[in-house]
C-alpha cells in the first residue's frame, strides 16, 4: 500500500528505481551546496559590517559564555578583515542562532576564505563538506597566518581524512609554534567537573561530567560501582546503572558526616551551639555514620556468606554478630581519628594558619548550598493535601533544578533534613517601585526569576549572569518610580550594550513577552522560558523593504 499522506506535497510519490536514486544523490549534493552557501553568506555579512578605524572589533568576549567573558580574541584569525562590534549579535538574531554559535560561524567563514583558500575551493567544488572545513578553521584560528597557509598546502595534497588533518596540525604547531606544544605531564586545560541541571532529562534529574586524571577517575568510578553493588545486596531493586547514580549521594552524605567527625579540637569558645567542645567520642558522632558502618559490615558479611556458603548453609554470621562487629569497627575508627588528629595538632600539622590573621583555618565543608526556587499554584498544594496529585502535573520552571512535582520536592526536603532552609515566597507579579537607578536585591531577584534568561532573541544566558536593563531609559531628572519590575528586563552584557548603542529597540508586552525590532524593522517575540518567534518571514520582509 502506498502512503502518500506525508509525501504528496513534495511531488515524490511517483518516484522509484533509478529516478529515486537520482533524487537521493541530488539532494545530497544540494545539501552540500546549501551548507557552503551559508558560509559564503556569513563571510559577506562580515564584509558588509567592517571594523572602522575608530570602532571596536567583535570579539569572543562578547559571547558571554563561561570562561570567555574576558576573552579579547577577535572573530577571525590573523590576516582576516576585522568585524564591527555587534555584527555577531545581529547575525545571530537574523539566522535564529545563539550568539556563541553565530560568532563561531562568522569566524570560520573568515578563516576559510582568507587563511585556508585551498580548503575553501574544495568546499565550493562540493568535494569537501563545509562542516569538515569549518572544523579545520576552528582548530587553527589562533595559529599564525604562515602556519595555517602551510597546513592548507599540506592538506590539499594529503587529503582531509581525520587522521591526516590531526597529524598535519600537530606537525605545524611543532614547527611554527613550539611554545604551544604541550608536555606529556601537562594537558590539564580541560580538567573540570560540571553539573548541568538543565540537560533536558526527567524532573529532578541532572547531569554530572568530569574530566581529570585517568587513575583518579577510575578509582572514583570503582568506588561508585562498589557502592552500587552494596545497595543491590541490601535489597535496592533498581538496576546497577541506576544504583551507581544513587551512590553519588551516598558518598556525598558519608563525606559530610565524616567531616563532622574530624572536627575534634574545638575550644569552649568556638564550639557551635549545642555541641560539646574537646575530643569527640563515638557517642558524639552522628547516627548516620554508625548506620553507614552497620550497612557496610552487613554487606561484607553477606558477600562472605554468598561466596562460601552452599545451598542450605546457615553457618554465616547472624545479624547480632554483624551489628557487634560494626559497632566495634566504628569505635576503632573513631578512636583512630581522635588519635591521628591529636598527633597532627601536636606535631604542628593541624588546621592551616591564615597568613594575615594567624588564626587556624578549618577545612571547608559544603553541603547543598545552591538555592532551589519552587513555584506552585494553590491548586497544586490542595491536590497534594487531598492526596490526588496528578503525576503529570507541572509547575513553572524558574529555578536551576527545575523541580516539577510536589512529591519530588517532598522527597528532597526529607533527605536534606536539617540542611533544608525555607525562605519567604517571592511574588513574581508584585508591582512596586523605587526612585533610585539600581534596583534593590529583592526586585533584582524577582525580575531574574521572572525572565529566567537574557531576553534578547535566541539568547539563553541565565538571568543570574545578566544585567538588569531599564527598558525605557532611566532619567535622573524624570518622575519617581522609574525603577520597577515592569520597566526592567534581563540582558546579558553584550546584548545590553547592543540595545544601548545601536538601533535595536524592545518593549514588554502585557502577557510578559518581549517584542524586539532591529534597524531593518525585522521583529521577534521572546517569551521567557519558551523561546523566540520571528514575526516577519524573511521572504515577506525582503519584499516589504523592496516596496
Amino acid at each position: 500500500m502506498k502512503n502518500t499522506a506525508s509525501t504528496a506535497t513534495f511531488g515524490v510519490e511517483d518516484l522509484d528505481g533509478a529516478a529515486l536514486c537520482s533524487e537521493v544523490s541530488g539532494l545530497s549534493r544540494d545539501a552540500l551546496a546549501i551548507a557552503a552557501r551559508r558560509y559564503a553568506v556569513a563571510h559577506q555579512w562580515c564584509i558588509t559590517h567592517p571594523l572602522l578605524d575608530d570602532g571596536d572589533a567583535a570579539t569572543f568576549g562578547d559571547v558571554r559564555l563561561p570562561g570567555l567573558s574576558g576573552c579579547d580574541s577577535r572573530v577571525g584569525g590573523e590576516g582576516t578583515p576585522g568585524v564591527a562590534v555587534f555584527a555577531v549579535e545581529a547575525y545571530a538574531a537574523t539566522a535564529g542562532l545563539s550568539t556563541g554559535t553565530a560568532a563561531q560561524i562568522l569566524s570560520d567563514a573568515l578563516d576559510l576564505q582568507h587563511r585556508l583558500p585551498r580548503t575553501w575551493a574544495r568546499v565550493v567544488a562540493l568535494e569537501l563538506p563545509v562542516w569538515t572545513a569549518a572544523q579545520i578553521a576552528r582548530d587553527t584560528t589562533r595559529l599564525s597566518h604562515n602556519c595555517v597557509n602551510w597546513i592548507d598546502q599540506q592538506l590539499d595534497g594529503r587529503g582531509y581524512r581525520p587522521k591526516a588533518v590531526d597529524e598535519t596540525i600537530r606537525q605545524a604547531i611543532a614547527t611554527f609554534h613550539p611554545e604551544l606544544v604541550k608536555k606529556p605531564e601537562t594537558g590539564k586545560d580541560d580538567w573540570d567537573v560540571r553539573v548541568n541541571h538543565d540537560a533536558g532529562y526527567a524532573p529532578g534529574t541532572s547531569r554530572l561530567d568530569a574530566i581529570g586524571d585517568s587513575l583518579d577517575l577510575e578509582k572514583f568510578h570503582q568506588l561508585i560501582n562498589d557502592e552500587a553493588t552494596t545497595l543491590g545486596r541490601l535489597g535496592d531493586p533498581d538496576t546497577h546503572a541506576q544504583r551507581k547514580a544513587k551512590a553519588l549521594g551516598v558518598i556525598a552524605d558519608r563525606h559530610a558526616t565524616c567531616q563532622d567527625t574530624l572536627d575534634l579540637t574545638s575550644s569552649d569558645s568556638d564550639a557551635p551551639a549545642g555541641r560539646r567542645s574537646g575530643p569527640m567520642t563515638p557517642e558524639d558522632c552522628p547516627a548516620d555514620y554508625t548506620k553507614d558502618a552497620v550497612l557496610d559490615a552487613m554487606a561484607t558479611a553477606r558477600a562472605a556468606s554468598e561466596a562460601g556458603a552452599g545451598p542450605g548453609d546457615t553457618s554465616g554470621p547472624t545479624l547480632a554478630d554483624v551489628l557487634a562487629d560494626a559497632r566495634a569497627t566504628a569505635e576503632a575508627e573513631y578512636d583512630a581519628a581522635n588519635a591521628a588528629r591529636a598527633a597532627a595538632v601536636a606535631a604542628g600539622f593541624g588546621d592551616p594558619i591564615h597568613p594575615t590573621t594567624g588564626e587556624p583555618v578549618p577545612a571547608t565543608r559544603s553541603y547543598v548550598a545552591a538555592k532551589l526556587y519552587l513555584h506552585f499554584t494553590l491548586a497544586d498544594i490542595i491536590r497534594t493535601l487531598r492526596g490526588d496529585l496528578d503525576p503529570n502535573t507541572k509547575v513553572v520552571d524558574a529555578g536551576r533544578l527545575r523541580a516539577q512535582l510536589l512529591s519530588l520536592v517532598q522527597d528532597w526536603l526529607s533527605r536534606l533534613g536539617s540542611n533544608a532552609r525555607i525562605t519567604p515566597v517571592i511574588d513574581l507579579n508584585q508591582h512596586w517601585a523605587v526612585d533610585q537607578h539600581d534596583p534593590p536585591d529583592p526586585m533584582r531577584e524577582q525580575v531574574q526569576l521572572r525572565d529566567q534568561h537574557c531576553v534578547f532573541p535566541y539568547c539563553t544566558i541565565p538571568a543570574t549572569r545578566t544585567d538588569l536593563d531599564h527598558i525605557k531609559a532611566y532619567d535622573p531628572h524624570g518622575p519617581p518610580g522609574q525603577t520597577n519590575p515592569d520597566n526592567l528586563a534581563c540582558l546579558c552584557r553584550g546584548h545590553h550594550r547592543m540595545k544601548t548603542f545601536t538601533g535595536w529597540t524592545y518593549h514588554r508586552e502585557p502577557d510578559g513577552s518581549y517584542l524586539w525590532t532591529d534597524p531593518y524593522q525585522q521583529r521577534w517575540r521572546v517569551t521567557p522560558g519558551q523561546g523566540t518567534t520571528p514575526l516577519d518571514p524573511p521572504d515577506e520582509h525582503a519584499a516589504n523593504l523592496a516596496a
